[in-house]
């Protein structure tokens, strides 16, 4: 596996494993994770996985915690 494929693996785990617990801290982290990184993420990537994730639990609407930062963070830079 190369370095960069190494690296949203071990970021889509996080995430995956953040999703999957849901508190109000993971909530946070995810949200840290997504400003820090920005657009170094493969979105559609850490999409893709934290999809097939949320259909295993059998809740979608977790992918939105995720999605929600994401868009927060583009239209604030759409507004700059």
């Amino acid at each position: 596996m190369n370095p960069q494929r190494e690296a949203a693996w071990e970021l889509h785990q996080f995430l995956s494993e953040k999703v999957a617990a849901g508190r109000p801290q993971d909530v946070a982290d995810i949200e840290g994770v997504v400003y820090r990184q920005q657009d170094a993420l493969d979105v559609r990537y850490i999409r893709l996985w934290l999809c097939e994730f949320a259909a295993l639990l059998e809740q979608p609407e977790r992918v939105e915690m995720f999605e929600k930062p994401w868009r927060e963070l583009h239209s604030t830079q759409k507004g700059q």
